[in-house]
Order: C-alpha cells, then structure tokens, then sequence
C-alpha cells in the first residue's frame, strides 16, 4: 500500500507469489471491510492479466475506478487506518487467505513484509513496487479453512512501536481482541467484531504507551486464551 498527500491509499495492492508456478488470482476478493468479503472479485476471463508470475508481483490499483480496467479496484483505503483482506469465496466457505488491521500511516510511504513472506510488517519510506519488501502478498495460496482456534505468539517480540498479532478462526465468530496492561488495566481494544472463518492479521501500535509488559487476549463464545507482549522503545 502506499500514501498519497490526500491521505488515501489510492495507488497500488501489491500481491506477491512466493511459489515456483504462476499463481491465477482471478476469482479471489479484495475488501476494505471484513463484514464485507468480497467488495471487489478479481475477474476471471483475463488469466494474462491476473495471473502472478513465479516468484513475482502483480500490482492492482486501490484508485476507486474500476472503470479504468481490472486490475482497478473499486475502493480506496484511508491512511486513518482500516482493514484489508484476501479472500476466496466458494458455494459453502468464505476463507480468508490473508488480511490485516493496519493503524493511521504517513504520507508516500509504504507498508508490507519484510522479507518478502515473513510475519514481520514495517514501513518503508520508498515505495518500490514490482520488487521486494512489498505490501500484501500471496504465497502458496491454503484455500483451506483452519481446524482451530488459534492466538499466535506477536510477532516480533520484544517489539518496538508496532507488532503483528495472528490468530485463526474454524467458523464464523464475534471476536474481541483486547491489550492489557501489567496491572489488568484495558488499554486498546483492537478487534471487537463478527468475522468469518480465517487467519487474521492485526498490527498492535503502543505509539501512545509507555514501555513495559502488555497482554493481549483473544475471546469468541467457544475460545479465550492471552499472551504477553513485551514494548520496548
């Protein structure tokens, strides 16, 4: 993703394929609203366009305008922090392949993994689209649902400024995601909302907290479990 200096993120998505095989992403979804899994589907009748090749990248433009061809998405995502998510749709499952919460982001920068493929998100002041250390990407894609629930240790660990948090989810969940610190005190709410079956990425951004120990605790109706974060500035 990357930020213009009206705030929005209206040039690109890049997804990467991480695998030795050219990788058709036509069919799957693109969404700036988890409660909404598909607000745009990635044509499927041009292949030679939506197809990402082996060990490469394919750009699709966050500008509003599908008109403009399809590889144009029909929203834009807001710098003032949102969602976005990967997702395949079939008669019986909604799968999330890869999402992420992000917070408020600065002007013309970008904002992906690094490396390519790792848990790791961070800034990058200079967007290089087409090439390494890029935004949201796709590895071999896993159309499967996970078995489990799952919270994933965050990642990384101590962590400085920001963090990634991963959890999975068998079926369709309200889901609340709280921070907490030493002391049992609520101090962020990052995720209070119904989402379906997936793996979930979550950016926990302690800009405005004080260093220390946190704890971050995933609930549904059918799953609790708690983790500790540990901030150093």
């Amino acid at each position: 993703m990357c930020a213009d200096e009206n705030g929005e993120y209206d040039d690109w998505i890049e997804l990467h394929n991480s695998t030795d095989l050219p990788l058709n992403v036509g069919g799957l979804c693109l969404t700036d609203n988890l409660n909404v899994p598909c607000k745009y589907l990635i044509p499927t009748h041009s292949p030679a366009l939506t197809t990402i090749p082996a060990r490469g990248y394919l750009l699709l433009w966050s500008d509003g305008q599908p008109d403009q061809g399809i590889l144009h998405v029909n929203f834009k995502l807001d710098k003032a922090g949102e969602e976005i998510g990967l997702v395949q749709i079939t008669d019986t499952d909604t799968v999330f392949v890869d999402s992420l919460t992000y917070g408020e982001q600065t002007t013309d920068i970008s904002f992906g993994r690094s490396p390519d493929g790792a848990e790791t998100w961070r800034l990058f002041e200079t967007p290089t689209p087409l090439s390494s250390n890029q935004p949201t990407r796709v590895e071999t894609v896993d159309h499967s649902l996970p078995a489990t629930y799952a919270l994933f240790q965050n990642h990384p660990n101590p962590f400085n400024l920001t963090t990634a948090i991963r959890y999975a989810l068998p079926v369709l969940s309200q889901v609340k995601l709280n921070v907490y610190d030493l002391l049992g005190r609520e101090v962020m709410t990052l995720v209070n909302q119904r989402q379906p079956a997936g793996r979930y990425t979550v950016i926990f951004e302690a800009l405005a907290l004080p260093s220390g120990i946190y704890f971050y605790r995933i609930q549904t109706p059918a799953f609790t479990q708690t983790k500790k974060a540990v901030f150093m500035r």
